[in-house]
């Protein structure tokens, strides 16, 4: 990333980290029989719904995290169910009041944030910053957008090494939620 902004400057930017939700496709949980055997009860259909998105059309579960420039991630929260959105996994990780209460000393100007993609650019908050909208932008927000845009793409490279390392979390007909350990052999 090679934008970068003076701290000392007032509103600067000032971003420490990138915040991004990743999903993780499941087998549909299913509403069939709670047991084995003639006439066992059925599970509750809710369960199925309980994990499906509809924007996505599958079932699964998500996970919040903020990758530093380096590379690392310093904050993970999950599992969630898929059928939330990425604002609700935000509020519940309670991140933002976390960081306001790391930085209470610092005046606003010069706290820290950090940098979502669009769906967080409902937020309005000292600690979380996406691209410019909602008016015309001057030349130096349209530089901006243009560079945390490339910038932003790291935390996403975090999630693919993940899917890349552990291939099973990319099969999701073995991954099956709701199964005990010893039901999976």
């Amino acid at each position: 990333c090679q934008f970068v902004t003076p701290s000392n400057q007032p509103n600067s930017f000032q971003i420490f980290g990138f915040i991004d939700n990743t999903t993780i496709a499941t087998c549909r949980p299913g509403g069939g029989p709670s047991r084995p055997g003639i006439g066992a009860p059925r599970n509750d259909s809710k369960i199925q719904k309980s994990f499906y998105n509809g924007w996505k059309h599958e079932h699964g579960i998500k996970f919040q995290s903020i990758a530093l420039p380096n590379g690392m991630d310093c904050h993970f929260y999950g599992p969630v169910s898929l059928r939330h959105n990425d604002l609700y996994t935000l509020g519940h990780s309670e991140i933002i009041s976390q960081l306001r209460h790391l930085q209470s000393d610092q005046p606003p100007s010069i706290q820290y944030k950090v940098y979502g993609d669009s769906a967080y650019c409902h937020i309005y908050d000292t600690h979380i910053r996406c691209k410019h909208t909602f008016r015309v932008l001057r030349e130096r927000e349209i530089i901006e957008n243009s560079a945390m845009s490339s910038c932003r793409q790291g935390v996403e490279w975090n999630y693919g090494d993940t899917k890349n390392s552990w291939a099973f979390i990319g099969y999701d007909k073995n991954l099956k939620l709701r199964l005990k350990s010893e039901e999976r052999r």
